[in-house]
């Protein structure tokens, strides 16, 4: 029995919490997420049924972006807060009630991986249907590509054996932007789904649609081009 769920929510953060945070967001958000976390104590919800409900909502709010302006705006909170917040709930629940798995793990990355391309997709063809110019499905099309060889980039433990895998792991986590300071590290924040009140929630609010798909165009370009090179002037030489 979960039993600290009667307790405060402060003595739920002390189950609940992560080992470390990244950037400032995860931890407030974290705590956004504990009351909803606290009530789902009482029930049988898991946090693996959580993950794949927030996945699943992805494509309810790609959808949404392709409808007229406040479909669009209801769209981006569902996207930018409501998952946002699911997403926190289910590590959350899964760390208070000690069930931590590689499966939620696992769900939780797919979810990741198929969420910005669906909303990048959504928002270029929304903008191609109202325009009629084919620039913007180009750069959509493109954009979610290039968005998707940034990940495929990224280096793989497994695949330099047992005994390489500290090093690779280091390499994994220096090319990467999430504990980036400075500059590149901000900027970076301001396209990112952790970060809400990012560049794709104002773009919505303000009705720049346009905008927003060449500023993201641009970003997964860049972000697919340093994660190449970066990964391999990162790699050693010779084995």
């Amino acid at each position: 029995a979960d039993t600290f769920r009667a307790g405060s929510l402060e003595q739920l953060e002390e189950h609940a919490k992560k080992k470390e945070w990244w950037c400032w967001s995860q931890w407030f958000w974290h705590w956004v997420a504990l009351p909803p976390t606290k009530w789902l104590l009482y029930t049988k919800v898991t946090a693996n049924q959580v993950t794949v409900f927030w996945v699943l909502l992805q494509f309810l709010a790609a959808y949404m972006l392709l409808g007229d302006y406040l479909s669009r705006v209801l769209g981006i909170i569902l996207y930018n807060f409501v998952i946002t917040i699911l997403d926190c709930i289910d590590g959350n629940l899964a760390r208070a009630r000690k069930k931590e798995s590689y499966r939620g793990i696992y769900l939780e990355q797919i979810g990741m991986f198929l969420g910005m391309p669906l909303i990048f997709l959504a928002l270029s063809w929304g903008v191609f249907s109202s325009t009629s110019q084919l620039s913007y499905l180009y750069l959509g099309g493109l954009g979610t590509i290039l968005y998707l060889l940034s990940r495929l980039f990224n280096v793989n433990p497994v695949w330099f054996g047992s005994e390489k895998q500290e090093l690779m792991t280091q390499i994994y986590g220096q090319s990467s932007f999430r504990k980036k300071k400075g500059l590149f590290g901000y900027l970076s924040n301001i396209f990112r789904r952790g970060q809400p009140f990012n560049l794709l929630l104002f773009g919505v609010l303000l009705n720049q649609l346009e905008i927003v798909i060449i500023s993201y165009f641009i970003c997964f370009v860049f972000e697919a081009a340093r994660k190449l090179f970066t990964t391999i002037a990162l790699l050693p030489r010779n084995k």
